[in-house]
């Protein structure tokens, strides 16, 4: 008997060749990582879940656009 994975990448965002940002659900908490071919970093656990657009936006404000959503989360990161 197989027990369902509690951990799915969520979205995932290509910044180069060899590096990207993945948001990664475990267990119902996303954390936004950074990852290199040399390592893996924790940026922060998001306090606003990341929209896959398979549901409306939840305000007027946000969009369903995986890069705006990205940006929001860093502009928030930088305002704290």
């Amino acid at each position: 008997m197989t027990e369902k994975s509690k951990m799915k990448v969520v979205s995932r965002l290509q910044l180069g060749h060899k590096e990207q940002i993945v948001i990664l659900d475990v267990n119902g908490a996303q954390l936004l990582l950074g990852i290199t071919t040399q390592q893996i970093t924790f940026l922060k656990e998001l306090d606003i879940p990341f929209n896959t657009g398979k549901a409306p936006p939840k305000t007027a404000g946000e969009t369903g656009n995986s890069s705006s959503q990205l940006k929001q989360i860093f502009k928030q990161n930088d305002a704290s």
